[in-house]
């Protein structure tokens, strides 16, 4: 159970001991009051599986076919195993209609060793320096700037 579905069910816990109402527990969960009929009715069937996640457990809907992952993977090995991600995925829609992202394309190659990830980009840190006093010139009794003007008394 995730802690958002624990705080879930205390606030199901003050409602239907009559505590809180409906549209207090809405500002607690962050939910409209219709939204939560609906959860306090799913609470009352199925009690604490009810209100967690129906999806949980199940592959994603946009997950890649394995036919399909198998295939690129077989293809860059034998093809296109020294070209860095973008390339490879240019070449297996360009030659075999394989549409995958380049980011998709360089997990598969990390996955199946053709390609070493980088590490991000250094960023090469300069301490300040102090700044060096500004050059005087003696003029008479007075110290003035190079570039300034003296100044009036």
């Amino acid at each position: 159970m995730s802690q958002k579905e624990a705080i879930r069910a205390q606030v199901m816990e003050h409602l239907t001991a009559d505590k809180v109402d409906q549209k207090e527990a809405g500002k607690w969960l962050s939910v409209s009051v219709r939204q939560i009929r609906r959860i306090v009715q799913r609470y009352r069937t199925e009690g604490l599986p009810g209100l967690m996640s129906k999806k949980r457990g199940t592959p994603s809907n946009r997950r890649l076919n394995e036919v399909t992952k198998r295939l690129s993977i077989e293809l860059i090995g034998t093809h296109y195993r020294d070209f860095g991600p973008t390339l490879a995925r240019e070449k297996l829609f360009e030659r075999h209609d394989i549409t995958l992202s380049v980011e998709r394309t360089r997990q598969l190659m990390i996955e199946s060793g053709f390609w070493k990830p980088r590490k991000g980009v250094r960023v090469c840190v300069h301490p300040m320096r102090e700044r060096r006093a500004r050059p005087t010139r003696r003029t008479g009794n007075r110290a003035t700037a190079i570039l300034g003007t003296p100044d009036s008394r």
